[in-house]
């Protein structure tokens, strides 16, 4: 009898799904017509000081790291690249020291 083992995926396939599967959970309040949601610049403000919200996240129940309801796409943008420039993007790969 031929052996009926499933064939085995790589491990690739685990870290692209897993990470996907959550973030399908994952879900944010309806704004209300007219809300004045955090956006862009908001975003940007956020991703520069990402550090100093994680510290105080410990010493106070009130400060959170992402500003929840926002404008969506256009606050993630601004918090990527906030985040980015604090902590170095990939600009020193394009310094020229070898």
């Amino acid at each position: 009898m031929k052996n009926l083992r499933p064939p085995r995926l790589p491990r690739w396939t685990l870290a692209i799904t897993l990470p996907l599967a959550l973030a399908a959970c994952a879900t944010q309040p309806d704004l209300p017509v007219g809300h004045n949601a955090p956006g862009f610049l908001s975003g940007l403000l956020h991703g520069f000081g990402i550090v100093f919200a994680f510290i105080g996240t410990f010493f106070s129940g009130e400060i959170q790291i992402y500003a929840l309801p926002n404008s969506g796409w256009p606050y993630d943008l601004g918090y990527i690249i906030g985040a980015g420039v604090f902590f170095g993007g990939a600009g020193g790969g394009a310094s020229g020291k070898r």
